[in-house]
């Protein structure tokens, strides 16, 4: 009775004394007799090993359970939506959520994933990842458009085609077009294979018939250019018309890299410095494809 006696004792001078050293400072320092000023409670294990804090887990229920909590209670949540929660003065929220006020774009659809725009940072946006190994992205044609003329061989200015008749739209988080100029432009870098077929109706006489030379510019860059930027495609025979019953034809297909918000157009002139090509047909047979690889 009396060793219990000066336990006890022990353990109240103990309380005492540690009492009136708490009443000196505003914060206490665990592990740690001199706490960082700007801390009310100073958590050090430099000494003791590696450690951290244990915050209070419970499952939701007993989360929900809690009477009148105060903003920025924190606890962690054990069943459910499993992680840290805090209180936001009106409701629990994830902690992950504040993550997303700026990282995180608002909208999107199932099966879509986040994908940088940029460099800058939380610039993100959804985008529907490929089901397999590529995506068209683009299936587009002149029916019901307007006719085009194309320019001699030799020229600065070749026509920009339109492709106005677009055949499913865009898939949704793979960049856009503009049927009435001709205009792709990208929502994500990589590899695309651009493939462009040109018709056109027999020229008079039917053995004078220009083929079409095919070129894809990027990024508005002038005609001409041989420091990049544009795509030239294979020059025509060298005969430079067809032969008799032979219409007017081009062909391209090329791998491209395309950086984030490139765009792409389709320019086009005639095999013939001298010859006139005839006018795009107006229907499928004029026709581009765009695979995302």
């Amino acid at each position: 009775m009396k060793k219990t006696i000066t336990r006890m004792a022990r353990a109240i001078i103990a309380l005492l004394f540690c009492t009136q050293l708490l009443q000196g400072q505003n914060n206490l320092g665990i592990n740690n007799p001199t706490p960082d000023a700007s801390a009310a409670l100073h958590v050090d294990t430099a000494a003791t090993g590696p450690q951290g804090i244990l915050i209070p887990r419970m499952t939701q229920a007993r989360r929900n359970a809690i009477a009148n909590p105060a903003p920025a209670l924190m606890i962690y949540q054990t069943d459910g939506t499993k992680g840290f929660y805090y209180n936001s003065g009106t409701a629990a929220m994830p902690v992950w959520s504040v993550v997303g006020v700026s990282g995180i774009p608002t909208g999107g659809i199932a099966g879509q994933v986040l994908s940088k725009v940029d460099a800058t940072d939380n610039n993100t946006q959804w985008v529907t990842p490929n089901s397999g190994s590529a995506t068209i992205v683009l299936r587009a044609d002149k029916t019901g458009g307007a006719s085009q003329s194309i320019p001699v061989a030799g020229t600065t200015s070749p026509t920009i085609i339109a492709f106005e008749n677009v055949v499913g739209g865009v898939p949704s988080g793979f960049g856009s077009y503009v049927p009435s100029t001709g205009i792709y432009t990208t929502a994500a870098a990589g590899m695309y294979m651009v493939t462009v077929n040109l018709l056109g109706p027999d020229n008079s006489p039917t053995n004078n018939s220009v083929p079409y030379c095919i070129n894809l510019i990027i990024n508005n860059t002038a005609f001409g250019t041989t420091t990049g930027g544009v795509i030239y495609g294979l020059y025509p025979s060298l005969s430079n018309v067809t032969t008799v019953g032979i219409k007017s034809r081009g062909s391209f297909s090329s791998m491209v890299y395309l950086g984030a918000s490139d765009n792409i157009r389709v320019a086009v002139h005639g095999g013939n410095s001298a010859v006139i090509p005839t006018n795009l047909n107006t229907n499928a047979s004029c026709n581009i494809s765009i695979v995302k690889m």
